[in-house]
């Protein structure tokens, strides 16, 4: 149980304005409705296209804890707030899988990161260009 340990939950069927940080705080609220002190919340990541939107509903959830049944815990819980007509609506829980086997994913994802960055940085420059050609054409 060192301090790699932990689970790691991906999310479907976000909220296309879901942020991380929105995301994070409805998790806590989830978290303290019960069982929530052994349950840390220990990362959030919600995936975003270039624009800021959340577009695939997508999202990666790392929590401190150990037991294997935290996926199913979670989805119990997502299920439930599910029905209320909030936040939840149409979110549903993948499978858990250790912090261990989640590193691959997450370097891939922090290089898919730095590509969408260098994607943003490109528009931006056309963008800039095209504002260039717009104020000088006239």
């Amino acid at each position: 149980m060192g301090s790699g340990g932990g689970q790691v939950v991906g999310l479907l069927g976000l909220p296309l304005d879901c942020t991380d940080e929105k995301l994070r705080d409805k998790l806590g609220q989830l978290l303290q409705e019960g069982g929530g002190a052994t349950r840390a919340l220990r990362r959030v990541a919600v995936e975003k296209n270039a624009v800021g939107l959340c577009e695939t509903g997508a999202a990666v959830v790392a929590f401190d804890a150990e037991d294997d049944d935290l996926a199913e815990w979670l989805s119990k819980k997502v299920a439930a707030a599910s029905g209320s007509g909030g936040f939840f609506t149409n979110v549903r829980c993948l499978g858990g899988r250790s912090w261990e086997d989640s590193v691959a994913p997450t370097a891939s994802a922090r290089i898919n990161a730095l590509s969408l960055e260098q994607h943003l940085k490109n528009l931006q420059e056309v963008e800039r260009d095209f504002k260039d050609f717009e104020n000088n054409s006239y």
